[in-house]
Order: structure tokens, then sequence, then C-alpha cells
């Protein structure tokens, strides 16, 4: 039986330079983003068993803060059958939404999608699969891979559906994060973001450290590319392969239609190497303002993963929250607008971050309910505070 393999973060994470270094193996494929439509699918069916009401079905995968029926859908989605019978998905649907996403990022797929078909969700889910191995692959791949961001949430369900899956979940400084993202058109307000990496890492958090997941991986971004053959060896022995040179050789990288592929940085470059040009970057893009306030708001996660203070003499004073972090209208992503009553730099949301933060810096004692409400999980918060 092949292995399957998952590969999810944080968007601007790395993940996509992930899948490149994954098909260059011998004996892996793997395509790029071709299923977040259907998850979004069971984030859309999983709210409606739960009386829950989204502000759109096309709206992003949730961050969970704030909201007790927030929780209450991360729940779901974490316990999520994924044997369970598909009946209320539209196979004509979701092949129409994976062809729209999935159209320049894994292009190969896109004449075969009519063979996305199953009677379960796992079943779907093992056509795209099957159809990445198909297409991606050499005839003679043992590990087919997909990727895609945002999904942090789905690996119990992942691991609980099929014997032979693993996932990869990649972690990076959500600095450089916010630093890469803001500097593309199309930018995401301050709070989506900041709670967006929280989430993820957070995430990562219980199914790595608290539930101790058999299966999953995890990788910082900043060691994959400061050390690529070293990463790439750990790589190799979680998919139980050989050591492929080629992974870490992106000259024998391909894109998504079989062209030869560039990194997409964020920045002003592209480049055909794994470097750690782009490491740093955020120190000399983002201000001491956004600095601080990235920092205010994500002390907890960032010590979790050993991600330090860049000006440790910039407190965490409460006027970080009183200054202006707006983004204007015009240079926010367009689908995005209709989301920033949600997500954007409203008092309210501001002011959440706020209390949030002062919660971390005096841990006092929480009923579950508030814990869970600020911090995910009650488990997480009262790790944060021993």
């Amino acid at each position: 039986m092949n292995t399957l393999l998952f590969v999810t973060g944080m968007f601007r994470s790395g993940t996509t330079l992930m899948s490149r270094i994954i098909q260059a193996h011998a004996d892996c494929c793997c395509a790029n983003d071709p299923i977040l439509p259907f998850f979004k699918d069971i984030r859309n069916i999983a709210a409606k068993e739960e009386g829950i009401s989204l502000c759109s079905e096309e709206e992003p995968i949730s961050d969970y803060y704030y909201k007790q029926e927030s929780i209450r859908l991360m729940d779901s989605l974490l316990n999520f059958d994924l044997t369970r019978p598909a009946d209320a998905i539209d196979i004509v649907e979701l092949r129409a939404a994976i062809a729209k996403y999935t159209d320049g990022f894994s292009t190969l797929l896109l004449p075969h999608l009519g063979e996305v078909n199953g009677k379960t969700y796992k079943d779907i889910l093992q056509s795209v699969f099957e159809i990445t191995q198909k297409t991606y692959g050499n005839g003679n791949s043992t590990v087919t891979a997909m990727k895609t961001p945002w999904l942090d949430e789905f690996t119990p369900a992942l691991l609980n559906a099929f014997s032979n899956i693993k996932v990869i979940h990649i972690i990076r400084d959500v600095r450089a994060v916010c630093s890469s993202k803001l500097s593309q058109t199309g930018k995401y307000s301050w709070p989506f973001m900041i709670r967006q990496w929280r989430k993820s890492g957070t995430l990562i958090w219980h199914h790595s450290i608290l539930n101790k997941l058999e299966n999953v991986h995890i990788i910082k971004y900043e060691d994959l590319v400061t050390s690529p053959d070293k990463t790439c060896q750990g790589i190799c022995d979680f998919l139980g392969v050989d050591y492929d040179p080629e992974m870490i050789n992106p000259e024998k990288f391909i894109g998504h239609d079989g062209s030869p592929w560039m990194a997409n940085t964020s920045y002003s470059h592209t480049t055909a190497k794994i470097t750690t040009a782009s490491m740093n970057k955020w120190k000399t893009k983002l201000t001491d303002t956004q600095i601080r306030f990235i920092e205010a708001c994500s002390a907890d996660v960032m010590q979790t993963f050993d991600y330090e203070k860049f000006k440790p003499t910039l407190e965490e004073t409460s006027d970080i929250f009183s200054l202006d972090m707006d983004i204007p209208l015009e240079n926010i992503a367009e689908w995005f607008h209709p989301f920033l009553d949600q997500y954007g730099t409203s008092p309210q949301n501001i002011g959440l971050e706020a209390v949030r933060a002062e919660l971390f810096k005096k841990q006092p004692k929480l009923t579950d309910e508030q814990a869970r409400a600020y911090f995910l999980f009650q488990e997480y918060y009262e790790a944060l505070t021993q």
C-alpha cells in the first residue's frame, strides 16, 4: 500500500517549497493546492450540523477565537468522520470548485477532475490522491502527496480515516509570514494574519505535543532553509524512503504544469535555490510598531516554538493596541473584503487582542470556557502558565 502524505501549515510558510522538494524525490509525487474546496465543503457541512451560521460558504477557514460557537466548530472538525457517506457533497459542484481553485497550482489535474468521486468523504479524497499519482507520479512513486495550507485542524480526521497517511505541518516565524504577505498585492488584515498563525501553531502543539499523534512531522521553515539536507533527511526517515539528493537541488524542481519552478518569494527577486535570503527580511520590512503589535498578539505561540522577540526593549505596553493598524481598503485582497467586519481592525477585534495579550502576561486562573475562547484549548493555557 502506497503512503499518502498531506502537507499543511500557514500560508507564506514554505508549504509550496515543501511540495516541490517532495515532488523532486524519485519515489514521491505531490500536487500543489488541489483540495481546499473539499475541506471548505466539510466545514460548511459541520457548521450546518452544529447550527452555526457562517458569513458565507466561501469565508476563510476560521481561526476559532473568542466565540463558543467557533470552538464547537473546531471540535467538530477535529472529530469529523471522513468515512461517513458524503451525501451532502454535490460532486459536480465540487469538481467545478476544484477546477477553479487549482488552475495555476496543479494544472495537470484539470483534465482528470471527472474522476473525483466517491460514496464517502474518504473515497472522494482518495480519488484525488489517485489522480495525483497518475498525473505527477512517475509510475514508481511509493509516496503520493498533496499540499494545501490552512488545514491544520483536519489532521486527526485524516489520521483516523486513513491507515496509510502521514501529515507534515510547517511553521514559520509569524513576523516573516506577515511581512511576506504584506509585500504581495492583495493583502490581509493584521488580526486575520496573526490569528490564523496562532491557530496553526496551537493546533500543531495540540497534535504533536499534547496528543503525540503518530505519523505527524513538524518542520520549522527556518530549519528547512538553513539546513535543507538535514531537514530533508528527516522527511525521508519520516516517510520511510531513502534520501534523494535531488530534494535539495531546485534546478530539478518542477512547477504546476511540469515546467521549471522558481520560488514564489513575495519580494522582488525570484530564485532557483533553497536560500535563507528571505528568512529575516521582516527585520527591515516591518516597522517597530508593526513588530511590537505582532509580538504582543503572538507572544505565547512564539514562546512555544522558540521564536524570540526582536527588540526585547520594546515593551508590550497597552498603547500598541491603540495605534492605527489599518491597511488601506484598496490594498486588501478583493476576495477578503466581505470578511473585514469579522477579521478587520475594528475596536472590538483589537480590544479582544489586547485582552488576550494581558491574560497571557498575567496568567490568571481561567474557566475552561474562557481558556478555550482566548487560547483554543484549556490544556494549552495550562501549559503556558506552568
